[in-house]
């Protein structure tokens, strides 16, 4: 049988589709729309917000937040949760934007310099889900402790893709289409840079405790 992995925030579904050959993978999304184009393409998933969507004694092997913890008021609450919905010695994996890359450094150092722009993109402001934490090590080390986990290993992904980077950029339509193609362009220029500097997307793994 299959480990039990659970999606968080799985919006088009496309981890559900990297791992459903390995894994028994149920995906939550909060947004109506997009979780019913998400079930349209015969995904399985449920629509609202964890746990409640989840009965009191279900469990998963894996439960896993890409790109979705930071957007979480409540994340004591949403840590304490997953463990309850753990199997013993499963895996919580935490994929998020970390406030010690080099990014957000230099964004912190234009809003001081009254160029708050950067910071305030970086924060995803006036978007309908911004960031309401930026973590690190030390504050999911914290986390971890505090909700019955062990930090078991941290890896960093690349700052940032070249590819759909224009989309990224012009989404929120605050960016004009020439303006988001010039950004693209020359953040792209600087991707090799950015590979050997203070990585901006962390995953840690924190393994429950028994």
């Amino acid at each position: 049988m299959r480990p039990r992995l659970l999606d968080v925030g799985c919006a088009h579904g496309w981890f559900i589709e990297a791992n459903c050959e390995t894994f028994d993978v149920t995906g939550i999304e909060p947004d109506p729309t997009v979780a019913r184009a998400t079930l349209a393409r015969g995904l399985r998933i449920r629509t609202g917000l964890i746990p409640d969507v989840l009965g009191s004694e279900e469990k998963f092997d894996v439960i896993v937040f890409n790109d979705v913890l930071e957007h979480t008021p409540q994340i004591n609450d949403i840590l304490s949760a997953c463990s309850s919905h753990l199997s013993s010695d499963g895996l919580l994996v935490v994929n998020a934007s970390s406030r010690t890359g080099f990014l957000y450094k230099l964004s912190k150092v234009l809003a001081f310099s009254k160029l708050g722009g950067a910071f305030d993109r970086l924060w995803q402001r006036g978007l309908p889900s911004p960031h309401v934490h930026y973590l690190d090590e030390c504050s999911m080390r914290t986390l971890a402790e505090n909700n019955g986990f062990s930090m078991e290993s941290v890896l960093s992904s690349p700052s940032v893709a070249a590819n759909g980077l224009y989309e990224r950029i012009h989404c929120s339509n605050n960016v004009s289409k020439p303006k988001a193609f010039a950004i693209a362009n020359i953040v792209t220029l600087g991707i090799p840079f950015l590979a050997i500097l203070p990585p901006d997307i962390e995953v840690w793994f924190l393994r429950k405790l028994h």
